[in-house]
């Protein structure tokens, strides 16, 4: 019998990008609310009344500002990193001047892990990236 785990490797700018990608999505809001609002009232006997509102929800429009998606590597210049302790690590880059993404800060979201597949991740968070 074979492993059959796949045999990728993902690359420590793919994942920078990917992680920017992900944090990007997290930003848009997808909040929906949909259906009817009922209320239910007990009934002295044990019972519930149950009745459903036929009224029309009120909508407001809300502007709010879609941060654009991340289609390509934004990381073009590079990512370094240094220092490594037993606790911390320091990883740094630049973005082309170019490249689509906010003027606002964003939080990233991070991973550490034993083996470069990321399968043992040890560690991860999120941590804002500030804009200069």
């Amino acid at each position: 019998m074979t492993d059959s785990k796949p045999n990728w490797r993902l690359s420590r700018r793919g994942f920078l990008a990917g992680t920017i990608a992900t944090a990007l999505a997290a930003c848009a809001d997808g909040d929906t609310d949909s259906g009817p609002a009922s209320t239910a009232v007990p009934n002295t006997d044990g019972t519930t009344a149950s009745t459903a509102t036929t009224a029309v929800p009120t909508t407001s429009v809300v502007e709010t500002t879609v941060p654009p998606a991340v289609l390509t590597d934004p990381f073009t210049l590079g990512v370094a990193s240094g220092d490594p302790l037993p606790d911390s690590v320091i990883l740094w880059t630049r973005l082309h001047p170019e490249d689509p993404l906010p003027d606002d800060d964003i939080e990233v979201e991070w991973e550490v892990a034993t083996d470069d597949t990321f399968e043992e991740i040890v560690a991860s968070g999120t941590a804002p990236a500030v804009a200069a």
